[in-house]
């Protein structure tokens, strides 16, 4: 219902595009919002194009199989659904990392993270998306909201991580 009514705002308002995020906490569980947003996706389509987001813990990724197993029930949601996580300093795994974009390689999918969301210069989050996403020719889109940490860093850190975001398909959302 709250959904409902936000998409109803959303549309009075002239919004004709929209994203939402839904936790995601257990490997094996899909989040009761999910197909919620998925039901509300059709039923708004023609008016506004709602695009949802699994928001997983980094964690939930370090194993391929589950890492999969995600993007396959993400990708089976249909074209507006898109495989999501968090990539933070306290939970910073390289290899989930990896598995994440192999596995929205894999199943078709546009990427969208909550990355580096703190302001500790030593996050290497964005950083290395963009190494990985460059390494794995990734040929889809990777969204990159919050990124902080980059304005804690050495100039010569932050740009060059800059620049290489700047040859991907990586759009960053920042906040001040």
């Amino acid at each position: 219902a709250r959904a409902q009514l936000a998409l109803e705002m959303a549309h009075a308002a002239g919004v004709s595009r929209a994203r939402s995020h839904c936790d995601w906490w257990e490997a094996d569980v899909v989040p009761k919002a999910w197909p919620v947003l998925k039901e509300l996706a059709q039923d708004w389509s023609g008016r506004i194009s709602l695009q949802q987001v699994c928001l997983v813990p980094l964690h939930l990724y370090a194993q391929v199989d589950v890492a999969m197993r995600i993007a396959r029930i993400v990708a089976d949601s249909g074209k507006n659904a898109l495989l999501g996580g968090f990539v933070h300093t306290s939970n910073f795994n390289p290899k989930a990392v990896a598995n994440l974009l192999q596995a929205a390689q894999s199943h078709g999918l546009d990427v969208d993270l909550h990355v580096d969301e703190e302001l500790n210069p030593a996050a290497q989050g964005l950083a290395t998306i963009a190494r990985m996403a460059q390494e794995l020719r990734f040929d889809h889109h990777i969204t990159c909201g919050h990124v902080c940490a980059l304005s804690q860093q050495e100039d010569s850190i932050a740009l060059a991580t800059l620049d290489a975001v700047a040859r991907l398909p990586i759009t960053l959302i920042s906040l001040p």
